[in-house]
């Protein structure tokens, strides 16, 4: 969603959300889940189940 240049998110409760914030939540947490990976204390999936 965030590739398509939104002014704001709309999700199914609570107020929008702004696309810039939203950006930066999901960098510090990709890069929280790859430390933990990194660390063995998490696995990558492998199944596919997270590609379109």
């Amino acid at each position: 969603m965030l590739d398509l240049n939104p002014t704001r998110l709309r999700v199914g409760h609570g107020a929008p959300l702004e696309p810039d914030r939203v950006r930066r939540w999901a960098s510090r947490e990709h890069r929280r889940l790859s430390r933990l990976e990194a660390a063995g204390r998490i696995r990558a999936r492998t199944d596919g189940a997270d590609a379109l």
